[in-house]
């Protein structure tokens, strides 16, 4: 086969399911900068403080508009960082998704491991937090107590994933884990932290989803 025709096929492919994928009648993404999701600054950074392309908006990039031949990314130094974001709306969270401008970056920038962290807040919320997943925090104390950067914020994990560049399509979705969803804690900040990636030297955060049930 011709390269030079192959290629575009199948990148035309990718973006047909990218657009079927965010169909009305697929779940509605709450980390959507044009439906009114918003990067929260004091709760994003990188493992050493500085962006590879420091521009107004350059974290935003991450969650701006998916349908696109291949998603916009925020690209930054090393392996490690976090992104905060205040959802469109507040919403017991369902599931996490990652995307990646493959093949115009390397699969050794992809991110690997993946910790979604939610802001408990409020009374109610504080009370589930407290009572009703004192086994599930316990399970999950492995992952720590929040992102590195917290803010003095008391955190709950969400889901701890793996992301794999090497799969067919880069779009992959996760589920939140089940005793947060069956607990109906509703979030409207999250932040996803990235933990490590697949060798490179610097990280390519790209198409960041939120879904779940508007409270």
């Amino acid at each position: 086969m011709d390269r030079r025709v192959g290629q575009p096929v199948h990148e035309h492919v990718e973006q047909a399911i990218r657009i079927a994928l965010e169909s009305t009648t697929q779940r509605r993404n709450f980390a959507l900068v044009r439906d009114g999701a918003r990067i929260v600054p004091q709760l994003t950074a990188t493992g050493n403080m500085s962006l590879l392309m420091p521009a107004d908006g350059a974290v935003e990039k991450a969650i701006q508009d998916p349908l696109r031949l291949r998603p916009t990314c925020w690209p930054f130094l090393g392996d490690r960082g976090q992104i905060g974001i205040r959802l469109s709306q507040k919403i017991i969270p369902t599931y996490i998704a990652l995307d990646f401008a493959r093949p115009t970056v390397s699969t050794s920038y992809a991110p690997q491991q993946v910790v979604l962290w939610g802001v408990v807040d409020g009374g109610a919320n504080q009370l589930i937090f407290d009572k009703g997943l004192r086994e599930y925090r316990d399970a999950t104390a492995y992952l720590g107590a929040g992102p590195r950067e917290s803010l003095g914020f008391t955190f709950l994990a969400l889901a701890d994933v793996e992301y794999d560049p090497s799969l067919a399509f880069p779009l992959q979705t996760y589920h939140v884990k089940s005793a947060v969803i069956d607990s109906g804690m509703v979030f409207g900040i999250v932040v996803v932290e990235i933990r490590g990636n697949w060798g490179g030297g610097r990280t390519s955060v790209c198409g960041l989803r939120i879904h779940g049930q508007v409270a």
